[in-house]
C-alpha cells in the first residue's frame, strides 16, 4: 500500500469531506490566475458607473439607475422606459417579467449609486424630483393624476386574476 493512503477495508467507511469546511475553504484549491480572472470579470459585472444597456453614464435626470425588484438588476430610467409596455416590463438582462408598475418611476432608485451621484454630479444638473429618495407609498402619490388612475387600475386587475 501506498504511504498515504487509507486503509480501506471490509469494516471501514471512507471519510466523509465535512461539507462546511470544504465550502469555506474551496478558494483555496484556485489557482491566482484563475481567482484574478473571476474577480476581473466581477468586476466589469458589477459596474455600476455606467448602465448595462446603453453603456451611458448615470445621472440623476433622464439616466437614473433604478431596480427592477424582481431580479435586482440596475438600468437607466431611459433604457427602462424603452421596455416598459402595459404596466408591465421584462428585465433585459435576465428577461424576467415585472408586473404592477403604473410607471417606470415608482421602481426603487439604487441607494448606492444615488449617494455616489449626489457627490459627483453639479446641484444644477440634478432634477429635483430625483434628488430626495423616496418611499414607493411617497412615490404613487405624487404621480401624475393619469398614472395614479394607471396604478390603481392594474392593482384592480391583478387583485381579480389572483
Amino acid at each position: 500500500m501506498a504511504t498515504g493512503a487509507h486503509k480501506q477495508g471490509p469494516d471501514t467507511k471512507p471519510q466523509a469531506r465535512d461539507p462546511t469546511q470544504f465550502f469555506l475553504n474551496q478558494h483555496n484549491d484556485i489557482s491566482d490566475d484563475k481567482k484574478k480572472l473571476a474577480y476581473d470579470f466581477a468586476k466589469q459585472l458589477m459596474n455600476n458607473e455606467k448602465c448595462p444597456i446603453c453603456k451611458g453614464d448615470y445621472d440623476l435626470n433622464e439616466s437614473v439607475p433604478k431596480i427592477l425588484v424582481q431580479c435586482g438588476h440596475t438600468i437607466c430610467l431611459k433604457c427602462l422606459d424603452q421596455f416598459y409596455r402595459g404596466g408591465k416590463i421584462r428585465c433585459p438582462i435576465c428577461l424576467k417579467l415585472h408586473k404592477k408598475l403604473p410607471s417606470i418611476e415608482v421602481l426603487p432608485t439604487n441607494h448606492t449609486l444615488h449617494a455616489k451621484l449626489l457627490k459627483k454630479i453639479p446641484h444644477d444638473q440634478v432634477n429635483p424630483y430625483f434628488e430626495k429618495l423616496m418611499l414607493p407609498a411617497e412615490i404613487i402619490a405624487s404621480l401624475p393624476p393619469s398614472k395614479y388612475l394607471l396604478y390603481c387600475e392594474l392593482n384592480l386587475v391583478y387583485s381579480l386574476s389572483s
